[in-house]
């Protein structure tokens, strides 16, 4: 049995999908998704502007 994804995993899956334009729209996918305490992941800049880049990459 595979173990669900992390956050911050299915957080850079979604940002390489190249349907969110930025971290704000990536947290509103996982809230969708039904992650859970999504907020604490991403009180820091670094993994903003990481998903920020991986965001424009994809798109």
């Amino acid at each position: 049995m595979l173990s669900p994804m992390s956050v911050l995993e299915r957080a850079f899956q979604i940002a390489s999908e190249g349907e969110c334009r930025n971290w704000e729209h990536v947290v509103t996918a996982l809230k969708r998704e039904g992650y859970e305490d999504i907020d604490q992941h991403f009180s820091g800049a670094l993994i903003k502007d990481q998903i920020n880049k991986r965001c424009a990459q994809a798109l």
